[in-house]
């Protein structure tokens, strides 16, 4: 089933604090920054799979994949279709609201639902891709069974629509290009049939939106009959496919072409390990009839897998300017060359039959790895980044309403607490007097209990000794009364300094100090029970003299370091060393983790509070080492 992540992200939004959700909305707002953004397809191609239509939504329609062998599947990909509405701008159109997913092989030629979907338990909603991990299994054959239509945008009647149906074995679509077979079409339509959903083309344009980008090459002049571009790999190495971008289409609006501006009509691809392609093997011909077998992304994979060097695409047709023979032209914004699913051509030089001087555009595009929006990412990471981006605007959305009630209520509260704080202010006018009265009181009633404790205490001892001196002075001629009465005046004097030191005693106040070495050491056990931790302290007497506020922070900034390694490092080994001098403390905790791009946002607080300083870097081989100086 379709793990609920939106109702269970829900239900833990509901119970957090402002400042956790003020917190996971940064947190997610900074992956959203590191995601591949989903910029639309504005050229001209085929719009997907379209079924008959419906007055009523609970109808079976279905679509199936002949992988045409068996592969250990782990991944599927649902692209939806497209449309614009009117008042919420592109949505996804006709994408079922019921469906399950059934995977049969060779042992198991009836098949077996690996994927159920439900609407009603977990919504998908928005044009981005549906991810879904299949647990590994041998298969040969995918078929998605539609029992519950989605309405479509036009009409509001009822469809089945998909605009790509994708199936991976690791990092390669093996459902590209096999047969579909379907339950019903509306109609024989290049836009729309069942061959589309394993096409390759998706709706989207590769937007890693990074500050890297290259344009694409294009080729100026005629260039013969037909013009080729060669590839020297540098290396024999085992090749499954190939992807040719084409040159970027949506840099302007409207669009300047329609999208195959420098794309052969019709192109052979070849493979060979000697230079001259003395023994060339063709891999792949592919002739383009319609506007909409384009798109900007052709994938190809290569049923036969060839070790070669050399790969050479030739224009068998090239592509003609306003159908002019003299205005040939040759353009790809990069050309990807596959080995299970890796570019092997990155940066690798590319050679060509015409006169380089004639091109707007360095050859060394080719193979640069980017395109106009920036790096050209693996097919299924993109994908994979796509479908975290829709999963991620959602939860956004989730937590950015529940912001807005709390801080509605927070408006509501604070107009109390203004309230509250007039109230306070008036009452403390008139508590003030009446408070000084009472502790001038209570001062009085002190210092008499001390003079009273004195007076008792003090003056019988006082007489006391007076009296046994007059004995012991009697006593000169008899040594045992003498010595008795000199001991008594020596108890005495011990019981009158007791009490004493007891009376002072009673106008100091009690000064409550934490042991902060022991605190941490406490915590090094409780929280790093499982890890080798090494922890190293110097300067406890400059420690113990911080004021109690500053060894408070210091001791929470701590905690809150070993708490981050335990939830999140994923490490297994601590070294920790705290150092104190007369003016400056510094901590460093290192560990050897998954590392940190950012200062978590509980420790910058702290930090400030210390009046410190706060850096963090990473360790190598791997681990984050953070350090504060105060």
């Amino acid at each position: 089933m379709l793990q609920p992540c939106i109702a269970q992200s829900d239900e833990s939004i509901s119970d957090m604090w402002l400042p956790e959700l003020e917190s996971l909305q940064l947190t997610i707002e900074s992956e959203l920054d590191q995601l591949a953004y989903p910029s639309l397809n504005s050229g001209v191609g085929a719009v997907g799979y379209r079924s008959k239509i419906y007055e009523e939504p609970y109808q079976l329609e279905w679509v199936k994949i002949d992988l045409r062998g068996s592969y250990i599947i782990d991944t599927i990909f649902l692209v939806p279709s497209l449309w614009r509405s009117p008042g919420e701008g592109f949505q996804h159109d006709g994408f079922p609201e019921a469906f399950s997913i059934i995977a049969g092989g060779p042992d198991n030629p009836d098949g077996e639902v690996i994927f159920e979907y439900d609407a009603d338990i977990v919504r998908y909603t928005g044009t981005l891709p549906m991810q879904i991990p299949i647990e590994s299994q041998a298969t040969s054959w995918v078929r998605l069974e539609a029992s519950r239509l989605g309405k479509r945008g036009y009409d509001g009647q009822y469809v089945f629509q998909l605009s790509e149906f994708m199936v991976f074995k690791e990092h390669v679509n093996i459902a590209q290009h096999k047969p579909v077979s379907a339950s019903s079409k509306l109609r024989e339509s290049p836009i729309r049939n069942a061959a589309t959903l394993v096409d390759g083309i998706l709706p989207y344009i590769m937007n890693a939106a990074s500050d890297d980008h290259s344009r694409a090459y294009v080729s100026q002049v005629g260039v013969g009959e037909q013009p080729y571009l060669t590839i020297d790999l540098q290396e024999a190495i085992e090749l499954t496919g190939i992807r040719l971008h084409v040159t970027d289409q949506a840099d302007t609006v409207p669009t300047a072409h329609a999208g195959d501006f420098g794309i052969p009509k019709h192109l052979t691809i070849e493979v060979a390990n000697r230079e001259d392609f003395s023994d060339a093997v063709i891999l792949l011909e592919d002739e383009i009839q319609s506007i909409y077998e384009m798109g900007p992304i052709l994938s190809y994979n290569f049923f036969t897998h060839v070790t070669a060097r050399y790969l050479r695409i030739t224009a068998i047709e090239p592509y003609y300017t306003d159908g002019a023979a003299s205005r040939t032209r040759i353009s790809f914004a990069e050309i990807e060359v596959l080995s299970h699913g890796v570019n092997v051509a990155m940066n690798k030089p590319v050679t060509t039959s015409y006169d380089l001087h004639y091109t707007n555009q360095s050859i060394k595009a080719l193979t640069d790895g980017m395109n106009i929006y920036g790096p050209i990412l693996p097919l299924r990471q993109w994908l994979a980044e796509l479908a975290r981006r829709h999963k991620l605007t959602e939860k956004l959305k989730l937590v950015e309403e529940a912001l807005g009630e709390r801080y509605a209520r927070q408006k509501v509260f604070l107009q109390w607490a203004v309230i509250a704080a007039i109230c306070m202010t008036l009452l403390v006018v008139f508590t003030i007097p009446y408070n000084k009265m009472v502790s001038y009181q209570k001062e009085l009633r002190i210092r008499e209990r001390i003079a009273a404790n004195l007076h008792d205490e003090l003056g019988a001892n006082l007489h006391a000794i007076g009296m046994l001196g007059d004995v012991a002075e009697r006593s000169i001629n008899t040594p045992e009364r003498m010595v008795e009465a000199v001991r008594r005046i020596r108890r005495l004097t011990e019981r009158t300094g007791n009490a004493t030191q007891h009376c002072t005693h009673m106008l100091e106040a009690k000064n409550i100090c934490e042991d902060l070495v022991l605190d941490l050491n406490l915590d090094v056990q409780r929280l790093l029970s499982d890890y080798k931790v090494r922890f190293y302290i110097e300067g406890k007497t400059e420690l113990e003299s911080l004021t109690r506020r500053k060894r408070i922070d210091l001791y929470l900034f701590f905690k809150e370091c070993l708490t981050n390694i335990n939830r999140h490092a994923k490490a297994t080994r601590v070294n920790i060393r705290l150092v104190a001098f007369k003016n400056v403390v510094t901590l460093s905790v290192i560990d050897n983790g998954c590392g940190l791009n950012i200062i978590p946002k509980s420790l910058s607080r702290r930090a400030r509070f210390l009046r410190a300083t706060i850096k963090t870097k990473e360790v190598q081989p791997q681990g984050t080492h953070i350090r504060l100086r105060m």
